[in-house]
């Protein structure tokens, strides 16, 4: 079943604000820096270089299984460093669950197959981004609430670099960090991820100064409002995070240059554990 809505401000004032009242821990973040190091690895899917996820190496690693259970024990975050980081820690993290959780397809009429793409999990009722993925800081959250929540974190604005930091399995999405986004450094992890994004010339952004032309992920299509309300426009949020010549150019010629998209490829960014066997 879909899960019901979660609004910011009511979820935060009901729930406990420390992580001892929630009981446990809080979330890892030491543990998830240490399995993206060993479980992600650069490497190309569908000629696009790529953060390729080892989903069968994490299926197998226990401390995986403890990473997810740690965020159900995280403290409400108080600040919106800390909200940034263990919220877009949250989605990346249950993505990744959710592929592993569901890596194979089993029709109705029999059979068994791995799963192609993120969207092969769910129904024709429920969307694989509007199921329960998991518990954060004491609440079920689907993968549709926590980036809603993210693009409106009341009592914070919106930070539109949110964008190239939550990652949804997929080659075209941004990469998954190599690293636990961290309150302590998340504005600077930001700032690398949207330049790491824009600098990818497979799925993130491909400046044409010849042709006078840029093409863009379908990402700044499908959440430009978010780049106009909270930044100064997409091609002013892409110039300032390409190198500096490219970004003064793009700056230069922004009235005229052609804006095209990606095509956008949903297949998973990394091997699935299928056992269908099992």
């Amino acid at each position: 079943a879909a899960v019901a809505a979660v609004d910011a401000a009511s979820w935060r004032s009901a729930t406990p604000a420390t992580a001892a009242s929630v009981s446990g821990p809080g979330f890892d973040y030491a543990g998830w820096t240490a399995l993206t190091t060993e479980y992600i690895h650069e490497g190309e899917l569908a000629n696009i270089t790529e953060h390729v996820v080892d989903y069968k190496g994490l299926a197998a690693d226990a401390r995986f299984d403890a990473v997810v259970a740690s965020l159900a024990t995280a403290a409400t975050p108080t600040t919106k460093n800390e909200t940034y980081a263990l919220f877009m820690n949250a989605y990346n993290v249950l993505a990744v669950n959710t592929i592993i959780k569901n890596a194979c397809v089993r029709p109705v009429g029999g059979g068994c197959h791995p799963i192609s793409s993120i969207r092969d999990i769910g129904n024709a009722s429920v969307s694989v981004w509007n199921r329960p993925a998991g518990v954060v800081a004491g609440r079920q959250f689907s993968l549709q609430q926590i980036e809603d929540f993210l693009r409106d974190p009341k009592p914070y604005g919106e930070d539109a670099r949110l964008h190239a930091c939550i990652v949804c399995a997929s080659i075209s999405c941004p990469d998954v960090r190599i690293g636990a986004f961290t309150p302590a450094d998340v504005d600077a992890q930001m700032d690398a991820a949207v330049a790491a994004f824009v600098a990818n010339t497979g799925k993130g952004a491909a400046l044409d100064e010849g042709a006078g032309a840029i093409q863009l992920s379908p990402i700044f299509l499908w959440y430009a409002l978010d780049f106009i309300v909270h930044e100064d426009g997409v091609l002013p949020f892409v110039a300032a995070h390409l190198p500096a010549a490219q970004g003064a150019w793009l700056r230069a010629h922004a009235s005229a240059v052609s804006v095209s998209y990606f095509d956008y490829d949903w297949d998973v960014n990394g091997p699935v554990p299928c056992k269908c066997g099992a």
